[in-house]
């Protein structure tokens, strides 16, 4: 599955945008309540690809009938 496989490798390199994006952003002087927010806007869309990724994963071929 090419397709699959493309948007697994694609879900990767978002995650290490993110992940980049997420160490710039923690260099910036921002209050405690906007650091949280960040934070928390970070964890919840980096367990949302790690979920699309791990279904992707786990999805089995079907065969058209």
């Amino acid at each position: 599955m090419a397709v699959k496989e493309a948007a697994v490798r694609d879900l990767e390199k978002i995650q290490l945008s993110l992940v980049r994006l997420h160490a710039l952003l923690a260099q910036e002087p921002m209050s405690i309540t906007d650091r949280h927010r960040v934070d928390t806007y970070f964890d919840a869309f980096a367990s949302d690809l790690v979920g699309l990724e791990e279904f992707l994963r786990g999805m089995r071929t079907v065969m058209p009938e």
